[in-house]
C-alpha cells in the first residue's frame, strides 16, 4: 500500500522545490583522460551542475572526553532529479538570491540519502590553499 498517490507525490515535490532559496554548483569526478610527455596522467576538467538547492549550515561535531572532531559542516538538500553519481563537491553560489563571491566550497561526506521528494548530503569545507 502507497502511502502517497503521484499526484499527492507531485505537490509535494513541486512545494519543496519551491523552497530551494539558493543555487549550488556541484562538481563531478575528474578522469584521467592520457599521459603527458612525462609519463603523468593527464586530468579532464570536472563535471559542473548548476542546481537549485537549500543550504543548511549546521556543526555536526563527534566528542569524546576533551576531544573533538568536525564531522560535518552543513547539509545540502538538492531535488531528487539530480544525478549524484560521481558528484563529490558542491558550492554554494547563491545564497538567499544574494550572489557569493568567492563561493563556499564543500566536500560531500558520507552516505547520499535519497528521499521522496529531496536528496539530503552532508557536506565537509574544504579550505584551498
Amino acid at each position: 500500500m502507497a502511502f502517497f498517490t503521484q499526484f499527492e507525490l507531485g505537490i509535494i515535490r513541486d512545494d519543496v522545490a519551491r523552497s530551494f532559496f539558493d543555487e549550488c554548483i556541484l562538481y563531478g569526478e575528474e578522469a584521467v583522460v592520457g599521459e603527458d610527455e612525462y609519463g603523468m596522467p593527464i586530468m579532464s576538467e570536472p563535471a559542473e551542475i548548476t542546481s537549485p538547492c537549500g543550504f543548511g549550515p549546521s556543526q555536526v561535531r563527534y566528542v569524546m572526553g576533551k576531544a573533538e572532531v568536525p564531522i560535518y559542516d552543513a547539509t545540502l538538500r538538492l531535488p531528487n532529479t539530480v544525478d549524484m553519481r560521481g558528484i563529490i563537491r558542491a558550492a554554494i553560489s547563491k545564497r538567499q538570491g544574494e550572489t557569493l563571491n568567492p563561493m563556499p566550497l564543500y566536500e560531500i561526506v558520507g552516505t547520499n540519502v535519497p528521499g521522496f521528494v529531496a536528496w539530503v548530503v552532508n557536506l565537509r569545507s574544504v579550505v584551498l590553499r
